[in-house]
């Protein structure tokens, strides 16, 4: 499976990190630009998207930027605040924003290894890493193919082999 994640995954290189949303713990990364246009306005659905729904992290050097975890944190270093909800708006949330929008990330290099996690190296030294740290999912992650629906996204999870 290792060889199929890198391959697939090696679609992304030389696209740039363009978009990041979210849905409730589901981070959503958008590589390269797709437009797409709805009744409300026009959106970059990203050439492919990229759905996390396990522990993953941003790091650069000897720092973690941002992780999945910090979904859990208040976006600015208050007291304890008991009407914290974290589905509004979070660290996770600011740093990932602020990560994009002030830093070129193009893809240079795709490493996985055999249960289904991957490091993704950009420019600028920063680097994605994506680690399954449960064994009960169903899903860790998808490689979404937005500019060929027709072609078959890339699904890794617990209920598919991750071993050839």
């Amino acid at each position: 499976m290792k060889i199929i994640i890198e391959n697939e995954l090696s679609k992304l290189i030389g696209l740039k990190l363009t978009k990041s949303t979210r849905s409730s713990q589901l981070e959503c990364l958008k590589f390269g630009v797709f437009e797409k246009t709805f009744r409300d306005g026009v959106y970059n659905m990203g050439q492919y998207g990229l759905h996390l729904q396990t522990a993953w992290r941003f790091i650069q050097h000897d720092r973690i930027i941002v992780a999945s975890e910090d979904l859990f944190e208040q976006a600015e270093n208050a007291e304890f605040d008991r009407n914290f909800v974290w589905q509004n708006y979070n660290l996770r949330d600011k740093q990932i924003k602020q990560l994009i929008n002030s830093t070129i990330l193009i893809v240079n290099k795709i490493i996985a290894d055999k249960f289904g996690g991957f490091e993704i190296y950009f420019s600028n030294e920063v680097i994605l890493q994506v680690f399954p740290a449960n064994s009960a999912t169903n899903e860790f992650w998808r490689l979404l193919k937005n500019m060929n629906p027709d072609e078959e996204d890339l699904i890794i999870g617990n209920s598919i082999p991750l071993s050839k």
